[in-house]
């Protein structure tokens, strides 16, 4: 270092050759005691720029980089390669065309088109379409788990059937009027009258038989009037079910009854148009009917006519084919505004019965005569029964009066689990029935139902409602009876405790 020569301050100039370092030696920068503080001062600043030399590398080393997308003349220097960057950025601009885009087949209206493409707005917009139909369906699906979520808390809301495994209960306007009962009840009562339905009309099979028997169609040509039946309002030309088939029926006996009428009044004058047979019965007996009441009034019979040979003879025809008899002067009633009373005797009173009156009068010159019959109904009634419950058996004893050919079928349900606990089908049975179901338990009630099936006709009795009674037993005890619970008394009846009580006294 060159001294300086200052005219003023406390220190004379003196040249830093001529100061020396006293400090200790330091060998990684080759200083030792005694140099100048002018080689200290050199040596310090060569190390300095060694060691931003080391650190700072001004031209970074570019080969590590993944460069193939530049272009093929750009220089791998920090500069090339930043300046590459800046063209590209710049040569893109607003008003550089973007490439139509591949519409998906799902954005697509059916069938897709692999082909359609759209530019980048109307893509845009189709999506913005596809996003709102998106979210209203969603809206729409969201409203809807609200109403199934809403519906699904009702049904959880219902006891399971291990607490009412016979489910809700319901009233039935039809077979339990104005009665709360459990909706397995009803269904088993159901399955009775449909039963007993489908057995008096028949299968589906013999209804749709009888429904093709049909012989008058229509191009048929009316009896009553001019053209054919298919011009009657109201007809079917190819009936399907027993309903429209009755429809066409009735049509052809409406038409009939035009036409005979039609006869009556216009055809062949005699004696016999002022002759009218008319008459009205009368069921005598309650329940199981013992005689049928004929009234004849109403028909006209002018005097000087008379039963032809004196007598008519009226016929009663049972479900079974039993007939009986009995003679009456017809003539002779209507003169006198009398009743008949024929006796149902010997006939099955508890299905319907066919009346025939082949009513014939004469007057000597003119013999009119005429067949009337009609089908008498007579309804299937309950038998008189009794339920009763003692010793772990419910007991039901039935009064048959329909003879052998009775059937009843009898089911015991309990009504906390609604299972039956027997059932059981009785035929060719006596004036009195008997039977028991066992293996209930003590202290629940049961339903019993009884059906009776007679001839054609099935009918489902009124339930006997039974709490099941258990065995009961007797002891005498200071000569009174005291009721055991169970078998383990003395005595199984009370009448034989209170005979042993009597032979205890003194």
């Amino acid at each position: 270092m060159i001294p300086v020569n200052q005219s003023t301050g406390p220190c004379a100039p003196i040249s830093s050759n001529c100061v020396i370092w006293q400090g200790p030696d330091i060998p990684c920068i080759n200083l030792c005691t005694g140099d100048t503080v002018s080689d200290v001062i050199a040596k310090l600043a060569t190390e300095l720029c060694d060691l931003i030399d080391a650190t700072c590398e001004c031209n970074p080393d570019v080969t590590s980089l993944s460069l193939d997308c530049l272009p093929a003349n750009t220089p791998l220097t920090l500069n090339g390669i930043l300046q590459a960057i800046i063209t590209y950025l710049c040569d893109i601009t607003p008003a550089t065309p973007i490439a139509p885009i591949s519409v998906p087949a799902c954005l697509q209206n059916s069938p897709p088109d692999p082909s359609l493409s759209l530019s980048i707005t109307d893509f845009a917009i189709l999506l913005g379409t596809k996003i709102c139909d998106i979210l209203t369906s969603l809206n729409a699906a969201q409203i809807s788990i609200t109403a199934l979520t809403a519906r699904v808390e009702i049904l959880e809301a219902i006891p399971l059937p291990e607490s009412n495994p016979q489910g809700p209960s319901v009233v039935s306007s039809c077979l339990f009027p104005s009665t709360l009962v459990p909706i397995s009840e009803l269904v088993l009562a159901l399955e009775y009258d449909f039963c007993s339905f489908r057995n008096a009309v028949g299968n589906v099979s013999l209804v749709n038989t009888a429904v093709s028997t049909q012989c008058i169609f229509g191009n048929t040509n009316r009896l009553s009037g001019p053209g054919t039946y298919s011009s009657s309002p109201g007809w079917v030309s190819s009936p399907a079910t027993l309903a429209e088939s009755n429809i066409n029926q009735w049509l052809v006996l409406c038409d009939l009854y035009s036409a005979i009428s039609d006869i009556k009044e216009n055809c062949c004058t005699t004696g016999c148009s002022s002759v009218d047979f008319e008459f009205s019965y009368q069921l005598g007996g309650g329940g199981s009917p013992s005689n049928l009441v004929l009234n004849f009034n109403n028909s006209t019979i002018p005097a000087g006519f008379t039963d032809c040979n004196g007598i008519t003879v009226v016929t009663l025809t049972d479900y079974y084919g039993t007939s009986v008899t009995q003679n009456l002067n017809i003539s002779s009633l209507k003169a006198t505004s009398t009743t008949a009373n024929v006796s149902l005797t010997g006939l099955n009173t508890n299905q319907a019965i066919t009346l025939s009156i082949p009513f014939c009068v004469s007057d000597g010159s003119s013999t009119c005569s005429e067949v009337k019959t009609v089908i008498i109904p007579i309804n299937l009634t309950c038998p008189l029964k009794t339920v009763t419950s003692a010793n772990n058996l419910i007991d039901i004893v039935i009064t048959n009066s329909l003879g052998t050919s009775a059937i009843y079928t009898i089911v015991a349900i309990d009504t906390v689990t609604g299972l039956p606990i027997g059932s059981v089908t009785l035929t060719n049975q006596a004036s009195i029935i008997n039977y028991s179901f066992s293996g209930g338990i003590v202290g629940r009630t049961y339903n019993v139902i009884t059906t009776l099936t007679y001839g054609p006709s099935t009918i489902t009795c009124p339930i006997d409602e039974i709490v099941l009674e258990g065995a009961t037993s007797y002891n005498c005890v200071s000569g009174q009876c005291v009721l055991v619970q169970g078998s383990g008394g003395t005595y199984q009846t009370l009448n034989a405790c209170q005979a042993a009580c009597q032979e205890q006294q003194p």
